[in-house]
């Protein structure tokens, strides 16, 4: 497996983030990484959850 750098994987996260938050990357910049990402694993617990109770 190709080694990935450090810069690419954040660039990974704030893509994915901003896809969560559907905003762009506005959210993470306002807040920093470590709290989107919490926030973000929340509301996908929270997705995933709903979708289970169907």
């Amino acid at each position: 497996m190709p080694s990935i750098s450090e810069e690419a994987i954040e660039r990974y996260l704030r893509n994915l983030l901003a896809t969560i938050f559907r905003d762009g990357g506005h959210y993470t910049s306002k807040v920093g990484l470590r709290k989107a990402t919490e926030e973000a694993i929340e509301k996908c617990a929270e997705w995933a959850q709903t979708k289970d109770n169907k």
